[in-house]
């Protein structure tokens, strides 16, 4: 036999769950696929074993996201409900008490779950109604933030060598070494990382660039901050459509969906059937420039388009 066989062989007895942990993972599964519906899809992987439900493109928002996975490895199960619940999270920590939690892969814990298994399926089950009713109560998506004076985007064929667009007229500026104050469209660069499936549960990233610009807007608070509000970046995407990623705001919530047409004056809500042809994952947007007083003007999406905070540095700023 020879050395690829003998490590390829080794892998499988490495990773191939015990008996016990099989029937956990067999029991946690049956649980979890109960939940499959139009908000949830799933995928799965046979070894090591491992089932994964994700919102699906009903979900509105929650797309992409993980809602629950389960995984057996040798004498280990892992298992991952909602990451980004909160208050579900401490209700898990508390019954997992002593176990460790990997924010890749979720709570290591041992073959035997039948201690577990009641109060899973209670938490399972509720989590699942809770995100079910949340769909089916789901007002219409949010509409875009409407400025008090509605600004015709620069056409694209305008923007090669302009550095952005100010006053009423919106008068190219193709010299200035940084975003000045009366800048109402500025020049900017956007990465679009697409997500590609390799594995249950794993997605590689593909990185791509853009040529865009921001459309901003200032009033008393954002003279204050010195810092515009972004409430749209504009860019000719892969397609060859015109994409804007637009502001909305509801209660706390802050996102830029995305809207496609053939020009940006006829532009409609991207659809599931165009996200499947591009799965967005990320999306980063760079001022060409920096604002008169030093900062950076940028915009990160997470791949429901809501904004991300800001990063900070190792220095806190």
């Amino acid at each position: 036999m020879s050395k690829e066989h003998d490590l390829i062989d080794a892998w499988r007895k490495r990773v191939q769950p015990t008996a016990t942990a099989t029937a956990s993972y067999k029991a946690i599964r049956k649980l979890l696929a109960a939940c499959k519906s139009n908000v949830l899809d799933s995928a799965e992987q046979k070894l090591p074993p491992k089932y994964v439900l994700t919102f699906s493109d009903k979900s509105g928002a929650r797309r992409g996201k993980l809602f629950a996975s389960i995984s057996a490895m040798g004498e280990s199960i892992f298992f991952e409900l909602m990451p980004a619940a909160e208050q579900l999270h401490k209700r898990l920590k508390l019954l997992f008490k002593g176990h460790r939690y990997q924010p890749s892969e979720g709570f290591e814990l041992p073959d035997s779950l039948t201690a577990y298994i009641p109060e899973l399926e209670k938490l399972i089950f509720e989590a699942f109604k809770g995100q079910s009713e949340k769909t089916a109560s789901k007002t219409p998506a949010v509409a875009p933030y409407q400025r008090k004076h509605a600004l015709e985007i620069p056409p694209a064929v305008s923007w090669n060598g302009v550095l952005e667009w100010t006053g009423p007229e919106l008068k190219p500026v193709r010299r200035a070494k940084v975003i000045t104050d009366e800048a109402l469209f500025a020049g900017c660069t956007l990465t679009v990382d697409l997500a590609k499936r390799v594995a249950v549960g794993m997605k590689a990233l593909n990185e791509h660039e853009l040529d865009g610009i921001f459309e901003l807007e200032r009033d008393l608070q954002t003279k204050k901050t010195g810092y515009p509000r972004i409430v749209a970046v504009h860019a000719i995407g892969f397609d060859g459509q015109a994409w804007s990623f637009r502001l909305a705001k509801k209660g706390r919530e802050v996102s830029m969906p995305l809207f496609v047409g053939a020009d940006f004056a006829s532009q409609k809500p991207v659809t599931a059937s165009w996200l499947k042809r591009f799965p967005i994952e990320r999306i980063q947007a760079y001022g060409n420039r920096p604002l008169a007083n030093g900062q950076a003007l940028a915009v990160s999406l997470d791949a429901s388009f809501e904004v991300l905070p800001p990063e900070v540095d190792e220095h806190g700023e």
